[in-house]
């Protein structure tokens, strides 16, 4: 043995008992092994768009953050300058 890692291999999951009994047969077959499923594709074909997903989660905290200091002034989402909320929110980015 080379002291290699075969990632090919099926490997038995299990939990503690009282993992089992809070999570349940349901919450495990179910929710928990999807995500662990997501997670292991995540990490298996990674795609690093992170930075699109940031901008768009950045965009809304920023409007919001701004509609908060200035909630006399603009009363509507609509009314928030969007060149102002782009310039913040790529700054934030970077």
């Amino acid at each position: 043995m080379r002291g290699l890692l075969d990632s090919n291999r099926p490997v038995p999951f299990r939990l503690t008992p009282n993992l089992m009994e809070l999570l349940t047969e349901t919450g495990v077959n179910g929710p928990l092994s999807a995500s662990v499923i997501a997670s292991a594709r995540c990490f298996m074909h990674p795609n690093f768009k992170v930075q699109t997903i940031l901008r768009a989660i950045l965009r809304d905290e920023m409007i919001m953050s701004y509609k908060k200091k200035h909630e006399p002034v603009c009363e509507n989402l609509s009314e928030v300058p969007g060149e102002a909320i782009i310039t913040k929110a790529v700054a934030a980015i970077y």
